[in-house]
């Protein structure tokens, strides 16, 4: 059986990790609210026959515990996590976190959150089931200009984190704070 990964957030900003982790023998379970986008994403990458949609929102618990619980019936335990959720969706990541680490199989968890969490202390997590690791998306300068990250980025720097298994990785940079873009 291929390597399993789970993407939440592929759709969008992380469907070049989609398409790499394929590359690199994954088959990849890609979660997302919407099918048209996973449609439009599955057109924009090089290997869609081995990606999966579980067609889900995370601020929905059950719909969303239904569909991993699912995907992981139909493929596999996850070797690797890159899960891009919004902080006010606690509730599903604490659950996702407690389903990995509940599996005897080690799974690698990447959290990927805003440039604020930069300001919060993270120790993650390391069981025999389970590293929870946190990639940083920050912001780079062009001259004396800041930008956002664009998609590309954002990837490349997903990618590096997990090719370092980096406790804490930043992609671009976080200061400093005061001259983030608005």
């Amino acid at each position: 059986m291929k390597k399993h990964a789970l993407v939440i957030g592929g759709t969008g900003m992380l469907k070049r990790v989609i398409e790499s982790l394929c590359k690199e023998g994954f088959h990849v379970s890609a979660m997302g609210r919407s099918h048209d986008h996973f449609l439009k994403m599955m057109e924009e990458i090089s290997v869609p026959g081995d990606v999966s949609f579980i067609q889900a929102d995370y601020y929905s618990p059950v719909q969303f515990q239904e569909g991993l619980i699912q995907a992981v019936l139909d493929r596999g335990t996850f070797d690797l996590a890159a899960v891009w959720m919004r902080s006010n969706a606690s509730d599903s990541f604490q659950w996702l976190l407690q389903y990995i680490a509940k599996d005897d199989k080690f799974t690698e968890l990447y959290e990927i959150k805003g440039s604020h969490a930069s300001r919060e202390p993270f120790k993650g997590l390391e069981t025999s089931s389970l590293k929870w690791m946190r990639i940083i998306l920050g912001f780079c300068f062009e001259g004396e200009k800041a930008r956002w990250l664009t998609h590309e980025e954002i990837s490349e720097g997903v990618l590096k984190a997990i090719s370092l298994k980096a406790s804490l990785f930043t992609a671009g940079v976080t200061e400093p704070w005061e001259k983030r873009p608005s």
